[in-house]
């Protein structure tokens, strides 16, 4: 409970300060605490970040682009900040951020047999459906059957 709070709270404290390209850097960080599970009380901090404002979650969202980026990034932060990317940009007018990234996660995804609905990969398929792109019918089939199993 304390880490959810704790990320919470950098939420508006970030947001306050202005440093919301810092902020992306420190949902990367609760990724790693709570293993890319953003279920349960986790869920909690994402309802937090889609309230900001458009402009704010833009700027968020470019933080988590240039985390991508950064030499530091290994796979498993790459593929959150995908997932963040996903969620952060609900909503906000289309944009083309790690766009050959994405698709190339879920070419990935298309490939496995299902996974594990706390890694919230549903956001690349929405971003994909939101930027006007059909999904794969093999990553439709993994969605099918990730569910049968949920």
């Amino acid at each position: 409970m304390g880490h959810v709070q704790r990320y919470k709270d950098l939420i508006r404290q970030r947001t306050a300060d202005g440093d919301l390209e810092e902020l992306a850097v420190d949902l990367l960080k609760a990724a790693v605490t709570n293993k890319g599970n953003w279920t349960g009380l986790w869920d909690g901090v994402l309802a937090r970040l889609l309230e900001l404002p458009p402009e704010a979650r833009a700027r968020v969202a470019d933080g988590l682009v240039t985390q991508y980026h950064s030499e530091q990034a290994g796979p498993n932060a790459r593929e959150n900040a995908l997932i963040l990317l996903g969620i952060v940009s609900r909503g906000l007018p289309p944009h083309d951020r790690l766009t050959a990234e994405r698709l190339s996660l879920l070419d990935k995804i298309s490939r496995q047999h299902s996974f594990w609905y706390g890694a919230r990969y549903e956001n690349l398929i929405e971003a994909e459906l939101a930027a006007g792109r059909p999904i794969a019918p093999a990553v439709v089939a993994t969605v099918r059957r990730s569910v049968l199993h949920a």
